[in-house]
């Protein structure tokens, strides 16, 4: 049953069937054989019929919400006792924005290894990060707050900074003391998301940032910062970086500096003394830089 309630969730998802076949690493016909099972089983359709365009029907919309959270909490729960079992010493798993650059990290991990909690690293997006929290796949995070503070989670705030625009000392640009929207307009801005959270990434940049211009996905921090050699692209890089190969100006937009609120954030529910111990140290680096 479980798996064909995580089939349900990746065709209602990905609302293709070759898709959620491939994630699973089973055949379409397969997949669609065990919701045709699930459905039997259930009493009623959760799509549409015919299923070539995935249409949920109104009972699929009601269940994928109740199913989503079940196997969100089963997957949480199970990876807390995995992590229980296999390293019952003092250890966390940190997930990290794969953008930061800032010398607060490397504060943040000092104090961390000075306390005697070991910890294992992990760099990846925005929404990457969330899901892997809500998956208990991480301990905490350290990321960038993009929405109102929720109840599920204990939310910290370690600081707050000016958002700066990574560039290479070639950029028509790097002359400029500031740099505002406007000037960004004409170069490639560069986003670090993988191809799944391409969209969400996007329409931050646009819609939150207000960057204009194009925008270009990396894969990860090396790569982004491979690119910025050519001296024409920018990367909106998070914290200020003591690095001397490329520059790094503040941005600002019609109404004044923009700055970003950086957070720790771990799920309330079931968390551990440690997850607090970590997150006060990791706030306490912020503060002292």
């Amino acid at each position: 049953m479980l798996s064909r309630l995580r089939y349900f969730l990746s065709a209602a998802e990905l609302k293709s069937l070759t898709r959620a076949a491939a994630v699973h690493g089973i055949s379409q016909s397969a997949i669609s054989q065990h919701l045709d099972a699930l459905e039997k089983e259930l009493g009623f359709r959760l799509f549409v019929s015919p299923r070539r365009s995935l249409r949920l029907t109104d009972a699929g919309e009601s269940f994928y919400s109740t199913v989503r959270q079940l196997v969100s909490a089963f997957d949480r729960k199970l990876s807390e006792l995995k992590r229980q079992s296999l390293y019952p010493r003092r250890c966390i798993t940190l997930g990290v924005l794969s953008s930061f650059m800032g010398p607060e990290l490397t504060a943040a991990l000092n104090l961390l290894r000075a306390e005697g909690i070991d910890f294992t690293l992990r760099r990846a997006t925005h929404e990457e990060l969330f899901d892997d929290m809500r998956l208990g796949k991480v301990d905490l995070i350290l990321n960038d707050q993009r929405r109102s503070f929720s109840p599920v989670y204990v939310n910290r705030v370690a600081a707050v900074r000016p958002r700066y625009v990574t560039l290479s000392p070639a950029h028509p640009l790097a002359s400029h003391d500031r740099l505002t929207l406007e000037s960004l307009r004409s170069y490639p801005c560069l986003m670090l998301t993988p191809p799944a959270f391409l969209n969400p990434e996007n329409r931050f940049y646009r819609k939150v940032i207000g960057i204009e211009g194009e925008l270009h996905a990396c894969d990860s921090l090396s790569t982004a910062l491979l690119q910025l050699e050519d001296g024409k692209s920018l990367f909106l890089g998070d914290g200020h970086s003591s690095s001397h190969t490329f520059l790094q100006k503040p941005l600002l937009a019609a109404t004044g500096p923009l700055n970003v609120t950086y957070c720790v954030f771990y799920v309330k529910e079931g968390a551990r003394p440690l997850q607090e111990e970590a997150a006060d140290l990791i706030c306490k680096a912020f503060q002292n830089h």
